[in-house]
C-alpha cells in the first residue's frame, strides 16, 4: 500500500505541477492512506504488541514474552521514525534545502 501511495503522489505532484489544476479527491486519498497506513501499523506494534507485551510478560513473570514486547517496541519505532525521515527529507527536498 504504501508503494501505490507513494506512486499515487508522484503522479498527482506532476499534474498538480503541470496544470496547475485543483487536485482531485481519489489522489489526495490514494496519498492519504499510503502514508498512513504504515504509520498506523508502527504505532500498532508499538502500543499493542511492544508496550503492552512487556506489560503482559510482568503479569505471570515470563522472560521471553519482555524480549518479544521489547522487540515489538523497537520495530515499530523504527518504522515511525522511518516514514518521519522520509517525510522530512522529501519535506526539505520540495523546500530547496540540503
Amino acid at each position: 500500500m504504501s508503494f501505490v501511495g507513494l506512486v499515487a503522489y508522484m503522479v498527482h505532484t506532476e499534474e498538480v505541477a503541470e496544470h496547475r489544476a485543483k487536485p482531485g479527491l481519489v489522489p489526495m486519498l490514494v496519498a492519504l492512506f499510503g502514508g498512513l497506513t504504515p504509520c498506523a501499523v508502527g504505532c500498532y506494534f508499538c502500543a499493542y504488541e511492544g508496550a503492552w507485551g512487556v506489560f503482559r510478560g510482568f503479569s505471570p513473570f515470563r522472560f521471553w514474552a519482555i524480549i518479544k514486547g521489547l522487540f515489538w517496541l523497537w520495530a515499530g519505532y523504527q518504522i515511525v521514525l522511518g516514514i518521519y525521515r522520509l517525510s522530512e527529507t522529501c519535506k526539505a527536498v520540495a523546500s530547496g534545502r540540503r
